[in-house]
């Protein structure tokens, strides 16, 4: 819901300010000034950004589960007219979620059970965007468009670690294996998590944001949600906030 509201104040400065900006070029115009930027030229951008994915409250129970990553991205914005700042972005980027969290933190009365996941993806957008031009340097970018993600790595792994070393040789001997403790899951094998908890290799979702470009450094954020499930009763929603230099 933050983030909801984040991208709706977000999207209402996009309008807004443009907006002002077009009222006072065009004060000036009627003197004989200069008229409101428009810049319809392509560009390209590649982009650094922090992603948190959420999962849906149901899963396994968990209210608050996600994972948190990076994302690197490329994006080539066509122009779809000649006197309309509009535009068409596709691309592609690569995803890295890392997930960690304590399952136990009274295991075997010395310990700690700890449950860790990482991922990797790879998505292409489709997006209509619109640049509003404040001035010759400076423009915010509002946009909207699908995601088309490609799940290529998510392996979740459960291991123990013995906080009182003292207390464990005591009770379970000094040859007792804790290796016997750790376990590695592919998500996507039906094996190892069962025909619900498999992960679907492709999913379709949807986003928004909003940009803003001073001179060639951006600055945007986004959020989105998937249309198709990841596993059975298993949704995500992403919100991303990044950088990125245009050229």
């Amino acid at each position: 819901m933050k983030a909801i509201k984040i991208l709706m104040i977000a999207g209402a400065l996009a309008v807004a300010a443009p907006a002002f900006a077009q009222f006072s070029n065009a004060s000036t115009g009627a003197n004989g000034g200069s008229s409101m930027v428009k810049d319809c030229t392509p560009y390209d951008r590649i982009s650094l950004s922090y992603q948190y994915d959420k999962l849906s409250p149901d899963y396994k129970g968990a209210d608050d589960q996600g994972l948190n990553g990076i994302a690197i991205d490329y994006l080539h914005g066509f122009s779809l007219s000649k006197t309309l700042p509009i535009f068409l972005e596709t691309g592609i980027g690569a995803n890295f979620g890392f997930y960690s969290d304590v399952i136990d933190p009274d295991f075997l009365e010395c310990g700690e059970l700890k449950s860790k996941m990482t991922t990797i993806s790879l998505s292409i957008p489709v997006n209509v965007a619109y640049k509003f031009n404040v001035n010759s340097d400076f423009s915010i970018q509002p946009y909207l468009g699908l995601n088309l993600k490609f799940n290529v790595f998510a392996q979740s792994k459960q291991s123990a670690s013995i906080d009182d070393e003292e207390y464990f040789e005591n009770r379970f001997g000094e040859d007792y294996d804790l290796d016997r403790y750790e376990e590695k899951y592919n998500m996507f094998d039906k094996d190892d998590v069962g025909k619900d908890g498999q992960w679907k290799r492709f999913q379709l979702g949807w986003h928004i944001g909003v940009g803003a470009t001073y001179k060639a450094f951006y600055l945007g954020l986004s959020y989105g949600t998937d249309f198709m499930e990841l596993a059975k009763k298993l949704n995500t929603s992403t919100f991303k906030i990044g950088v990125g230099y245009n050229f």
